[in-house]
Parts: C-alpha cells; structure tokens; sequence
C-alpha cells in the first residue's frame, strides 16, 4: 500500500444530462475532460480544470452520438473528431468558427476518428464508420490554417484509404468500419497508420487490414498486410506493434430483402479467429521486421493499447501480465503478473460483428497504463486495483487493491476498473471505468485526483 497516496478529489460533472466522462487528457494549463453525448439522454461536453481540480470553462458542443475518441491538444486549440471536427480554444473554452455549426469540415458529420498531431499546423484524422449516405472511409491530412491548395478550407490536404461504399440495404447497420478507429502514430516525417478493417454488409470492399506508411504529402511508401492487434509506437527509426497471427474462414451470412431493390440477398462472413500474438518491431523507412517477441500464451488477452516506450523499453500489457522489452534487440527484460490489465480482450473478429470486447463498442477509449520517467513509475490498472511498477525492473512499488480500505479512502464510490490514467507532477487521474462502458447509462461518471506518487 502507497502511505504516502493522499485523496485529493472526486469530480462530477454538474449538468443533469451528462452521461459519462469517456476520456481525460492533461497540458501546462489544465486537465480537459470530455462527457458523452448519446441522443436527447445527455449533453457532450468538454470542461476543464486547473490542476489542482478547479473549473476553469465547461463547453457544450451538442453532438447526437459519441463514441469516445481522444481529444488532441494543438497549438492553443482543442480539437475532438466525434460526429464531426470541432475546435475549441483551450483558454477560453469557446468555439472559434470551427466547431460542428460553423462546419471546419462539414462534410464530415457522422463521422468519428481519433486524431494525431503532426505539427502545430498539421494533424491527420481518420473516418472510422462508412454510412450509406455519402461518408466514406478514408485517412485525411489537414492543414489548420485551411487548405492550402486554393480549395474550400474545410477539405483535406489529401485523402487516402477511401471506402465509399455501397450497401444493398439503406438500414444503418453492420456498415463497414475500421475497428481500431484511428491507430495512428508520427515520427514528424512518416505517417503509420495501423487499421483493422471490418467490412460488415458493404459491397466491393477494397481496404486491407494491416500497417500503412505515408509521406506527409501522402504518398505511401509502404504497405504490409497484417492484423494489426494494437495501436503504433514510434522511436528509434522503428515502430512498435502488438500483431496477430490469424485463421479464416468464409461462410454465408444472413439474408435479408433489401430494401433498395426489394431481392433477396446473402451477405458472406469472413471470420478471423486470433491464434496467437507477438510484438513486433518493424524499420520505419521500409516495413521489414527487426525483432519480435515469442507469441503471447493468450491472444485473445492483448491490450489494444499502443506500446509504451520509456527508458529503452516497450512495454506492452494482456490480460494477465505485464511485459518490458529491449527497444532495440527484443529481449524481454520484465514480467510481473497482474490481473485484468489489457484494455480489450479480443476473442474473435469477423465482418459483422467486428472485434467481440469485454467493454464492446467503448473500447477505444481505454488505456490502463501511463509512465512518469522522472520518478521511474509505471502506473497500471487492472480488474483488482491500482498499481505502480518500477519502469526499469517491473517491482512492485505500491498497490491499492479493489474493495480494500485504502481503496475506500482513495477512491470513494468507484464501481469498477478505474482507468485511462494520466500523470501531472505527483499527481494521477484516474476515471471511473463502469460508468464509461453504457451508452445509455445516465449515471454521471467520475474523476479521481490522488497525489503523493
């Protein structure tokens, strides 16, 4: 147990009709929180704190469906991708015309995607559901200041990986999806871009799972075809990635009349069964593999979350452990067993039904891991509790077990894994895991603040 954890706070959202809190991210200025919106239920907001926990500015930016993808911080401005582009200044917290009503890019409602500062002018976004009224799939770099091509300013610099499919029924569902909605990663030159495709009922579909790199003009440079299980890191000249070795299968589907054309018609499942997983780390320039690791015993159990790399490890977690690797030659250095600390527990995929996850449609908003070098901590949550690791060596520094007393003391009212950690100086911020995983839960979700780390 950390004696020296002290409870600092428990943050609740004021507004009656706020669902949830999905995710938290931090800067110099403040820590930002963003709250679901689903239909008339509740209100998607974003707020934020100093960081002692004091509202500075709470912002309403009504959207019909979220999904929880991650805020990102650029410049002065806070940018969210979920049901469309919004902008909001992170001083103020008011929007600047390029929030969903101005339109930055108003072809791109209902569309959802995570994304990934490039440079402070720069950033690259993904749509990750194609609906059949005319979305598309497709991986977009844009240029803040508007396009610099003498186009509208709400279109991209480029487009890439475009699906605009075509369905025989007009009904919304089972539509095709990148499952990871946006793995992406920069090294400030190269692009990586790592999506599991799920094409559920569309025709023709033409995109393949597996680690694409671009040029920032968008040029790819290379492509390998793989199942990507994770998301990408980047240091080195290499790229780190949690890879799937796989079984499939083809088999007719469900039929439906569609109503279009008012016929009968048989969609065909491809069903990837997960059989093993390694970590892999691949050249940046060209995608070749300079080492992975041996397979992990449970597949099914990896962490979707991205590979953190700290004091020339790459730390990767499953369902029941917690693994550090040499950066550069591969060696597993560490292990420590811990319950319940992957972020997904993937079983099996197919065209359909996508990734089937312990925390379904929610689970991109997870992490269950964050570093702080400067004090050589691991923070890690599990089904069982919070624990700090020693980055170096994997020991255990401390651990708040789930239900225990200093558990009730630092974390009063939490009904589930706490997750989704962030670090500022000594202190951490973790968010109330159930109260994220239902769309239609109207509980408010909570925020925890500790210190003393």
């Amino acid at each position: 147990i950390g004696t020296n954890l002290k409870f600092v706070k428990v943050y609740e959202n004021s507004r009656t009709t706020v669902g949830k809190v999905m995710n938290t991210i931090a800067d110099a200025s403040g820590v930002y929180i963003q709250w679901s919106g689903s239909g008339q239920k509740v209100e998607s907001t974003i707020e934020k704190m100093d960081h002692v926990g004091n509202l500075l500015w709470s912002q309403y930016f009504g959207v019909d469906v979220q999904r929880g993808f991650w805020p990102t911080i650029i410049g002065q401005y806070l940018y969210i991708h979920d049901n469309n582009i919004d902008r909001i200044n992170k001083i103020s917290g008011v929007g600047d015309g390029y929030s969903r009503t101005a339109g930055f890019h108003g072809i791109d409602y209902n569309s959802w995607g995570n994304i990934l500062k490039i440079n402070d002018l720069q950033f690259a976004t993904i749509n990750s559901i194609q609906y059949d009224a005319g979305e598309k799939l497709y991986l977009h770099l844009y240029d803040i200041r508007g396009n610099q091509k003498g186009l509208a300013s709400n279109n991209p610099e480029w487009e890439q990986n475009i699906y605009l499919g075509q369905y025989p029924n007009a009904l919304y569902s089972s539509l095709a999806t990148d499952a990871f909605g946006g793995a992406l990663a920069t090294d400030g030159t190269n692009i990586i871009y790592s999506p599991f495709y799920n094409r559920g009922e569309g025709l023709n579909f033409n995109l393949k799972s597996g680690i694409y790199s671009f040029d920032l003009l968008g040029n790819q440079k290379w492509f390998i075809e793989t199942f990507p299980l994770s998301h990408s890191s980047i240091k080195n000249g290499l790229v780190y990635t949690v890879e799937g070795i796989v079984t499939s299968i083809e088999k007719p589907g469900r039929t439906i009349t569609s109503n279009k054309t008012n016929k009968l018609f048989t969609y065909t499942d491809t069903i990837y069964t997960i059989v093993s997983a390694k970590l892999v780390a691949r050249r940046i320039s060209d995608g070749s593999i300079i080492w992975q690791s041996i397979n992990f015993p449970k597949p099914s159990g990896v962490s979707y979350q991205s590979p953190i790399l700290s004091n020339n490890l790459a730390i990767i977690s499953t369902n029941s452990t917690v693994e550090a690797y040499n950066q550069l030659s591969g060696e597993m250095i560490w292990t420590k067993d811990l319950g319940g600390v992957a972020v997904s527990l993937f079983q099996r995929y197919d065209s359909h039904e996508g990734f089937r996850s312990l925390y379904g449609l929610h689970h991109k908003i997870r992490t269950s891991m964050a570093a702080a070098e400067g004090s050589n901590s691991l923070i890690v949550t599990g089904f069982n509790g919070v624990y700090s690791l020693d980055i170096k060596t994997g020991q255990e520094k401390w651990a708040v077990q789930k239900g225990g007393v200093e558990w009730n003391r630092l974390f009063p009212g939490a009904s589930f894994q706490l997750i989704n950690p962030v670090l500022i100086g000594k202190r951490l911020l973790l968010i109330d895991g159930y109260n994220s995983i239902d769309s239609t839960d109207t509980v408010a979700g909570k925020l925890y603040v500790i210190e003393g780390l």
